[in-house]
């Protein structure tokens, strides 16, 4: 498959004088339309019509022992059809009103979402320290549900500190607790991540090993509660075309997966639902589903789960779980936003952290930080 990018460059031209910075903007955007026809003719309509009928003609046939899996890439194979889906009761639901007249389907959902962030102040700061925030929201259609943040701060970090680890250990206790706190016969945990970890291939072998362990956990306690994680998150992968193109199907056309699922799904439809395959899931035995949701035009979201969440629980449910979510949240799923809003460390929470680690060291802010830091905060003008 032709993934060679078009790559747009300036003449490297070292100038005497100084040049005002704002001739930058200028300068990317001549040199994008410098190189329009070739821009257009890579991403022509004739080319996308090409792989929607790859996709509709070739998908349906294809199996993980046909494809030339060369390379570290992720392909999604269907395991249960191919049509587009939506179950019966959203069929008419397409707003908050709406909602109403479902209410006793979905008396016994009940949906959570956890997220987190950290900050450190590096290496411009007087001492290593790191701040961790998950923020969490709950809610069942009975009314219950709640929201709060959980912090936790470390002060004189090791060398080997990882944030990526340690944030996941974070979370686990955050995630025990609110699942305890769901109730009714369906539960959910929504997750701003991927679950297939494709993200962790650039990381050693030892890092990566201990953060799939930590992530493992974190399934594994949820699925013991008869919670369904579900990782829910926008993509810009290309996993479609590249099965297709791994079929022998040639194309020399780089299509993300939602550009295709917008013209294939209607709004409240999802794809057919595909097993993932790649390096890191083979490697670790970790067995994930995936399909894709249109929420609305332009709108599409990955959703992956544990396929052992099917044993207790239908892909009807978390379709309609997520759906009904996203139209409380105006297009996005509700638990999702609220969680993120609690987990988010601002700019005067930051600040405020490094003023009271000043105030408790008895040293004034001219000594909390670097030179180099000072520098960048004044005017260079």
């Amino acid at each position: 498959m032709g993934e060679e990018p078009i790559i747009l460059e300036s003449k490297l031209d070292i100038v005497e004088g100084f040049r005002n910075p704002g001739r930058l903007r200028t300068e990317l955007l001549n040199l994008i339309y410098r190189d329009k026809d070739e821009i257009r003719l890579r991403f022509s309509p004739t080319y996308i019509e090409k792989i929607i009928d790859m996709y509709y003609h070739v998908y349906p046939n294809v199996n993980v022992e046909s494809l030339d899996r060369s390379g570290v890439y992720s392909y999604l194979v269907p395991v249960d059809g191919f049509e587009s889906r939506i179950p019966p009761i959203l069929s008419e639901v397409r707003e908050s009103s709406d909602l109403t007249r479902i209410v006793d389907n979905i008396s016994d959902f009940s949906m959570a979402s956890y997220d987190s962030s950290w900050h450190s102040a590096g290496a411009h700061f007087i001492l290593s320290f790191v701040v961790y925030n998950t923020g969490y929201y709950y809610y069942s259609f009975d009314g219950s549900g709640g929201s709060g943040s959980h912090p936790k701060v470390v002060i004189g970090l090791p060398d080997d500190w990882d944030n990526d680890i340690e944030i996941k250990n974070h979370e686990y206790k955050v995630a025990s607790a609110l699942a305890d706190k769901l109730e009714g016969r369906r539960k959910f945990m929504f997750l701003d991540e991927s679950l297939n970890l494709m993200y962790s291939v650039k990381w050693s072998i030892s890092k990566r090993e201990r953060f799939i362990q930590l992530v493992e956990a974190i399934v594994d306690l949820l699925v013991s509660k008869g919670v369904v994680p579900l990782g829910i998150f926008y993509t810009k992968s290309r996993d479609i075309v590249r099965t297709l193109s791994s079929t022998g199907s040639k194309s020399d056309l780089v299509l993300t997966d939602k550009a295709i699922m917008n013209r294939v799904l209607e709004v409240g439809e999802r794809s057919p639902l595909f097993k993932v395959y790649n390096k890191v899931v083979d490697k670790f035995g970790l067995d994930i589903m995936c399909f894709y949701l249109k929420l609305g035009e332009r709108n599409i979201i990955r959703v992956e789960f544990p396929s052992k969440a099917l044993d207790f629980i239908s892909i009807d449910d978390i379709h309609v779980a997520i759906y009904i979510d996203a139209i409380r949240g105006g297009g996005y799923p509700y638990c999702l936003i609220r969680a993120h809003e609690m987990a988010v460390l601002d700019y005067e929470d930051r600040l405020g952290i490094e003023d009271v680690i000043g105030d408790v060291l008895g040293l004034p802010a001219d000594m909390l930080y670097s030179m180099k830091q000072y520098s960048k905060w004044r005017s260079v003008a």
